[in-house]
């Protein structure tokens, strides 16, 4: 059976591999990167909240004063997790960050919007927000650290005919940095156009990109390269 390799960063790894369990998939952790919480307060002006990752969202719902403060989520995943915490006014882009920025500005919101996120953002959403004309900070509550050496089950696994999962940019660049030349011949995956850069001189026989950046399509993309 062809093995899977999962490099998103925990709590959300966790969810791909069961996921991945229920439709009979070899998922092996590749876990490429620990999330580490930062020392922060919540803003006391804040008056929405947009979360960008689930990580963000779990910080979110750990911290932020009431489940009354509307949100506006990336995706299904990290809307998700904002519902099952009792947030009732959450809005999904099902997309990315500037599908987001997108769509807050679409809907005209007109209440001060704090982005709880990591240190690492491929799309400034804060920036663009601002430049719509709608008022939003920064809150970094956590950081990914990279790890010194992926898993022995998955470097073992890195076999000819395996395939890797790559739910982000950062993602790619770490395990372009860990595994090396282990990844030569193997195939990948991957939620995005910028994930997929990364990982194009690292001797990969083939990528293929989700149709959309979010991990429904990125599984429907993986289920067709495994047919």
């Amino acid at each position: 059976m062809t093995k899977v390799l999962v490099t998103r960063t925990a709590p959300g790894a966790l969810k791909t591999l069961a996921k991945l369990d229920r439709l009979g998939v070899e998922a092996v952790p590749a876990i490429t990167a620990e999330i580490r919480a930062k020392s922060v307060g919540w803003p006391a002006a804040a008056e929405a909240i947009a979360v960008t990752s689930p990580n963000g969202a779990a910080w979110a719902v750990s911290n932020a004063p009431s489940t009354e403060l509307p949100v506006y989520a990336v995706g299904s995943a990290t809307a998700a997790v904002m519902r099952e915490a009792g947030y009732h006014d959450v809005t999904s882009a099902e997309g990315d960050a500037e599908a987001l920025a997108s769509l807050i500005a679409s809907e005209g919101v007109n209440r001060r919007i704090v982005h709880v996120r990591g240190t690492d953002q491929a799309f400034d959403l804060v920036a663009d927000l601002n430049r719509r004309g709608v008022e939003a900070v920064s809150l970094i509550a956590y950081e990914a650290v990279k790890v010194d050496t992926l898993p022995r089950e998955a470097l073992e696994a890195m076999r000819v005919g395996a395939i890797i999962l790559v739910h982000s940019a950062k993602g790619a660049e770490r395990l372009a940095q860990l595994a090396g030349d282990r990844l030569a011949g193997l195939r990948a995956v991957v939620i995005s156009l910028a994930a997929a850069a990364p990982l194009s001189g690292v001797g990969l026989s083939r990528i293929d990109i989700a149709a959309e950046p979010n991990e429904d399509a990125l599984l429907q993309a993986l289920s067709t390269t495994l047919v």
